[in-house]
Protein backbone atom coordinates (compact mmCIF):
# COMPACT_ATOMS: atom_id res chain seq x y z
CA UNK A 1 0.00 0.00 0.00
CA UNK A 2 1.76 2.86 -1.17
CA UNK A 3 -1.34 5.59 -1.09
CA UNK A 4 -1.29 8.17 1.85
CA UNK A 5 -5.05 8.59 1.69
CA UNK A 6 -5.38 5.40 3.38
CA UNK A 7 -3.73 5.80 6.23
CA UNK A 8 -0.45 4.63 7.27
CA UNK A 9 1.69 3.42 4.24
CA UNK A 10 4.57 1.96 2.82
CA UNK A 11 6.73 4.00 0.31
CA UNK A 12 10.58 3.97 0.06
CA UNK A 13 12.44 6.99 -1.51
CA UNK A 14 12.09 4.75 -4.62
CA UNK A 15 8.69 3.93 -5.03
CA UNK A 16 7.92 7.73 -3.77
CA UNK A 17 9.88 9.08 -6.68
CA UNK A 18 7.87 6.46 -9.29
CA UNK A 19 4.68 7.33 -7.90
CA UNK A 20 5.83 11.29 -8.21
CA UNK A 21 6.46 10.98 -11.88
CA UNK A 22 3.72 9.49 -13.01
CA UNK A 23 1.53 12.12 -11.22
CA UNK A 24 3.67 14.87 -13.10
CA UNK A 25 3.13 12.71 -16.40
CA UNK A 26 -0.54 12.51 -16.05
CA UNK A 27 -1.03 16.43 -15.12
CA UNK A 28 1.08 17.43 -18.07
CA UNK A 29 -1.20 14.90 -20.61
CA UNK A 30 -4.65 15.82 -19.22
CA UNK A 31 -3.52 20.00 -18.58
CA UNK A 32 -0.88 20.78 -21.13
CA UNK A 33 -1.28 23.99 -20.92
CA UNK A 34 -1.01 24.50 -16.48
CA UNK A 35 1.43 24.89 -14.34
CA UNK A 36 2.67 22.82 -11.93
CA UNK A 37 4.58 23.28 -8.86
CA UNK A 38 5.67 22.15 -5.51
CA UNK A 39 6.53 23.61 -2.40
CA UNK A 40 8.90 21.53 -0.25
CA UNK A 41 11.31 21.20 2.97
CA UNK A 42 11.97 17.83 2.63
CA UNK A 43 13.29 17.20 -1.11
CA UNK A 44 15.47 20.17 -1.47
CA UNK A 45 18.39 17.96 -2.03
CA UNK A 46 16.67 16.39 -4.59
CA UNK A 47 15.41 18.85 -6.36
CA UNK A 48 18.99 20.69 -6.60
CA UNK A 49 20.71 17.58 -7.72
CA UNK A 50 18.02 17.23 -10.73
CA UNK A 51 19.04 21.54 -11.87
CA UNK A 52 15.57 22.71 -10.46
CA UNK A 53 16.59 26.43 -9.26
CA UNK A 54 13.66 26.88 -5.87
CA UNK A 55 12.46 29.77 -4.52
CA UNK A 56 11.81 30.48 -0.83
CA UNK A 57 7.66 30.65 -0.41
CA UNK A 58 6.98 34.11 1.76
CA UNK A 59 3.98 32.12 4.44
CA UNK A 60 2.53 33.86 7.23
CA UNK A 61 3.59 32.43 10.47
CA UNK A 62 0.01 30.54 10.84
CA UNK A 63 0.60 28.69 7.69
CA UNK A 64 4.58 28.03 8.36
CA UNK A 65 3.30 26.17 11.08
CA UNK A 66 0.31 24.47 9.62
CA UNK A 67 2.91 23.48 6.92
CA UNK A 68 5.32 22.10 9.46
CA UNK A 69 2.15 20.44 10.82
CA UNK A 70 1.14 18.82 8.12
CA UNK A 71 4.85 17.42 6.68
CA UNK A 72 5.17 15.69 10.25
CA UNK A 73 2.00 14.30 10.17
CA UNK A 74 2.85 12.61 6.58
CA UNK A 75 6.22 11.20 7.53
CA UNK A 76 5.33 10.04 11.16
CA UNK A 77 2.38 8.36 8.40
CA UNK A 78 4.99 6.76 6.25
CA UNK A 79 6.42 3.13 7.74
CA UNK A 80 9.39 3.24 5.81
CA UNK A 81 10.58 6.25 7.49
CA UNK A 82 10.91 3.98 11.06
CA UNK A 83 14.27 2.78 9.49
CA UNK A 84 18.10 3.34 10.23
CA UNK A 85 19.34 5.74 7.52
CA UNK A 86 23.33 5.22 6.92
CA UNK A 87 23.22 2.96 9.45
CA UNK A 88 22.80 5.04 12.87
CA UNK A 89 20.40 8.13 12.06
CA UNK A 90 16.60 7.61 12.14
CA UNK A 91 14.94 8.22 8.78
CA UNK A 92 11.92 10.14 10.48
CA UNK A 93 14.65 11.88 12.78
CA UNK A 94 15.73 13.43 9.98
CA UNK A 95 13.15 14.08 8.18
CA UNK A 96 11.53 15.87 11.16
CA UNK A 97 14.31 18.22 11.63
CA UNK A 98 14.50 19.10 7.56
CA UNK A 99 11.22 20.37 8.04
CA UNK A 100 12.23 22.19 11.00
CA UNK A 101 15.10 23.74 10.03
CA UNK A 102 14.54 24.40 6.08
CA UNK A 103 12.52 27.86 4.55
CA UNK A 104 9.96 25.65 2.19
CA UNK A 105 11.16 26.69 -1.58
CA UNK A 106 8.75 26.30 -4.69
CA UNK A 107 9.83 24.43 -7.19
CA UNK A 108 8.22 24.74 -10.90
CA UNK A 109 7.71 21.74 -12.55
Amino acid sequence: MSNPAFGYYYSLPGSYYEIREDAIRKFKKHYPHGQLYAVSSTLQGFYAREGIQGTPVAETRFMRKLGKIMNYFLILRNLANYRKRDGYEWQVAHLIRRVKHATPQRYDL
